[in-house]
Protein backbone atom coordinates (compact mmCIF):
# COMPACT_ATOMS: atom_id res chain seq x y z
CA UNK A 1 0.00 0.00 0.00
CA UNK A 2 1.12 3.47 -1.17
CA UNK A 3 1.50 6.09 1.96
CA UNK A 4 -0.32 9.24 1.10
CA UNK A 5 1.68 12.15 -0.05
CA UNK A 6 2.43 15.07 1.88
CA UNK A 7 1.53 18.47 0.18
CA UNK A 8 3.58 21.59 2.08
CA UNK A 9 2.09 25.01 1.68
CA UNK A 10 4.02 27.61 -0.57
CA UNK A 11 6.41 29.68 1.58
CA UNK A 12 5.31 32.99 2.50
CA UNK A 13 7.14 35.10 0.38
CA UNK A 14 7.21 37.95 3.31
CA UNK A 15 9.15 35.26 5.12
CA UNK A 16 12.04 34.62 2.00
CA UNK A 17 15.14 37.10 2.25
CA UNK A 18 15.14 39.16 -0.23
CA UNK A 19 18.75 38.28 -2.32
CA UNK A 20 19.03 42.03 -3.41
CA UNK A 21 19.42 42.66 -0.15
CA UNK A 22 21.82 39.63 1.00
CA UNK A 23 24.57 40.90 3.00
CA UNK A 24 27.05 39.41 1.63
CA UNK A 25 26.25 41.48 -1.47
CA UNK A 26 29.80 43.76 -2.47
CA UNK A 27 29.74 47.25 -2.55
CA UNK A 28 29.65 47.60 -6.44
CA UNK A 29 26.69 45.33 -6.66
CA UNK A 30 24.31 47.49 -4.60
CA UNK A 31 25.39 50.51 -6.05
CA UNK A 32 24.19 49.14 -9.38
CA UNK A 33 21.08 47.60 -7.50
CA UNK A 34 20.19 51.03 -6.04
CA UNK A 35 20.81 52.45 -9.55
CA UNK A 36 18.55 49.83 -11.02
CA UNK A 37 16.01 50.77 -8.03
CA UNK A 38 16.33 54.47 -8.94
CA UNK A 39 15.83 54.15 -12.76
CA UNK A 40 12.52 52.26 -12.22
CA UNK A 41 10.88 54.46 -9.71
CA UNK A 42 11.80 57.35 -12.35
CA UNK A 43 9.91 54.99 -15.22
CA UNK A 44 12.90 54.32 -17.10
CA UNK A 45 13.83 51.13 -18.18
CA UNK A 46 16.99 49.99 -16.67
CA UNK A 47 17.53 47.41 -19.56
CA UNK A 48 16.12 49.53 -23.10
CA UNK A 49 14.78 46.73 -25.62
CA UNK A 50 16.20 49.71 -28.24
CA UNK A 51 18.00 52.70 -28.10
CA UNK A 52 17.76 55.38 -31.17
CA UNK A 53 21.31 55.17 -32.16
CA UNK A 54 22.57 56.88 -35.71
CA UNK A 55 26.43 56.50 -35.84
CA UNK A 56 28.30 54.14 -34.11
CA UNK A 57 31.45 55.90 -32.47
CA UNK A 58 33.67 54.65 -34.99
CA UNK A 59 31.26 56.49 -37.50
CA UNK A 60 31.23 59.71 -35.16
CA UNK A 61 35.21 60.04 -35.27
CA UNK A 62 35.09 59.13 -39.01
CA UNK A 63 33.17 61.61 -40.09
CA UNK A 64 33.58 64.88 -37.49
CA UNK A 65 37.29 63.78 -36.04
CA UNK A 66 38.88 66.58 -38.59
CA UNK A 67 36.69 69.64 -36.06
CA UNK A 68 39.07 71.96 -34.88
CA UNK A 69 38.90 72.94 -31.29
CA UNK A 70 35.44 74.98 -30.98
CA UNK A 71 34.05 73.81 -33.65
CA UNK A 72 30.87 72.24 -34.09
CA UNK A 73 28.07 70.75 -36.37
CA UNK A 74 24.19 71.54 -36.64
CA UNK A 75 23.47 67.60 -37.27
CA UNK A 76 22.40 65.53 -34.18
CA UNK A 77 23.54 62.09 -33.85
CA UNK A 78 22.25 59.45 -31.23
CA UNK A 79 25.44 57.14 -30.23
CA UNK A 80 25.91 54.40 -27.40
CA UNK A 81 27.76 52.88 -25.77
CA UNK A 82 29.07 50.99 -22.23
CA UNK A 83 29.81 54.13 -19.84
CA UNK A 84 33.40 53.76 -18.58
CA UNK A 85 34.40 56.99 -17.29
CA UNK A 86 31.97 59.62 -15.89
CA UNK A 87 32.72 62.99 -14.09
CA UNK A 88 30.53 65.79 -13.10
CA UNK A 89 31.56 68.88 -12.38
CA UNK A 90 28.45 70.64 -11.32
CA UNK A 91 28.55 72.45 -15.07
CA UNK A 92 30.17 69.82 -17.01
CA UNK A 93 29.75 66.16 -17.42
CA UNK A 94 31.93 64.17 -18.89
CA UNK A 95 31.69 61.00 -20.41
CA UNK A 96 33.81 58.17 -22.17
CA UNK A 97 31.97 55.81 -24.11
CA UNK A 98 32.95 52.53 -25.36
CA UNK A 99 31.56 50.40 -28.73
CA UNK A 100 32.67 47.74 -30.78
CA UNK A 101 35.12 46.00 -28.40
CA UNK A 102 35.30 42.02 -28.51
CA UNK A 103 37.77 39.50 -27.21
CA UNK A 104 39.89 40.49 -30.31
CA UNK A 105 38.91 44.57 -30.99
CA UNK A 106 39.45 47.44 -28.00
CA UNK A 107 36.65 48.69 -30.05
CA UNK A 108 36.30 52.82 -30.28
CA UNK A 109 36.00 55.39 -27.37
CA UNK A 110 34.39 58.91 -27.52
CA UNK A 111 34.42 61.39 -24.80
CA UNK A 112 31.07 63.19 -24.42
CA UNK A 113 30.56 66.49 -22.86
CA UNK A 114 27.08 67.98 -21.38
CA UNK A 115 26.95 71.40 -20.57
CA UNK A 116 24.57 73.24 -17.86
CA UNK A 117 23.90 76.30 -20.31
CA UNK A 118 22.96 73.28 -22.87
CA UNK A 119 20.81 70.58 -20.88
CA UNK A 120 19.24 71.99 -17.80
CA UNK A 121 20.16 71.33 -14.44
CA UNK A 122 17.90 68.28 -14.02
CA UNK A 123 19.27 66.64 -17.10
CA UNK A 124 23.13 67.52 -15.75
CA UNK A 125 22.36 66.00 -12.58
CA UNK A 126 20.69 62.68 -14.07
CA UNK A 127 23.98 62.49 -15.45
CA UNK A 128 25.92 61.82 -12.94
CA UNK A 129 23.24 60.08 -11.22
CA UNK A 130 22.03 57.37 -13.33
CA UNK A 131 23.12 54.65 -15.81
CA UNK A 132 22.74 55.61 -19.23
CA UNK A 133 24.34 54.37 -22.42
CA UNK A 134 23.00 56.52 -25.14
CA UNK A 135 22.46 60.02 -25.97
CA UNK A 136 22.03 62.59 -28.28
CA UNK A 137 23.90 65.33 -29.28
CA UNK A 138 25.61 67.41 -31.75
CA UNK A 139 28.93 66.50 -33.00
CA UNK A 140 31.95 69.04 -31.82
CA UNK A 141 35.61 69.63 -30.73
CA UNK A 142 36.15 70.83 -27.49
CA UNK A 143 38.01 74.09 -26.91
CA UNK A 144 41.59 73.69 -25.85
Amino acid sequence: MNEPTTVSEPADPAQEPDPFEAPDLNEQMRFRLDKRARLLTEGVPPYPVDVPRSHSLEEVRKRWGHLQAGQETQEVVGVSGRVIYLRNSGKLCFASLQDGFTAGNPGERLQLMISLAEVGQESLDACGASIWSSTRARPRRAPT
